[in-house]
């Protein structure tokens, strides 16, 4: 007796919620940014990212053939990080391609030939806002100078 009244009760209450309009869905929108709905996507955000600077002495001349990189070392490998080296003017230009997007990154100054101490900073990354508005932030810029010190 008591199974076919929680049957019963069972049925009137499902009624009466499906009779008031009430559901466990939610509407999924067109999926065009700002269209009053959740839209469903797979990935992982990216970004494009470059630095650049100049790398001087303590007198102010610059310094070719620093290695300047740009990464977290303690999460990403020596083959994952953006490196260039200095040229004559003691200036670098780093490219990433696809990168996670972040808000600041280090870079960091070190000479291969031990007459210079190493140097690093971290620095803030400004997008260009050129991204799809999804999942790519378009191009992050971030710029730093180092005066390296001798040992």
């Amino acid at each position: 007796m008591a199974k076919n009244l929680l049957t019963y009760l069972n049925k009137v209450l499902g009624m009466v919620i499906g009779a008031l309009g009430l559901t466990g869905c939610m509407e999924l929108g067109d999926g065009i940014p700002g269209g009053g709905g959740a839209v469903a996507m797979y990935g992982c955000p990216m970004a494009n990212f470059a630095a650049e600077g100049t790398v001087r002495n303590e007198q102010g001349e610059p310094i070719k053939g620093v290695k300047v990189t740009a990464g977290e070392r303690q999460y990403m490998s020596e083959e994952s990080m953006g490196k260039a080296l200095t040229d004559e003017q003691g200036q670098y230009h780093i490219k990433i391609d696809a990168m996670f997007p972040a808000d600041s990154i280090w870079l960091y100054a070190d000479d291969s030939t031990g007459v210079y101490a190493g140097d690093s900073a971290r620095v803030k990354v400004e997008y260009e806002g050129n991204g799809d508005g999804m999942w790519n932030m378009g191009d992050g810029k971030a710029e730093a100078d180092f005066r390296l010190i001798k040992n």
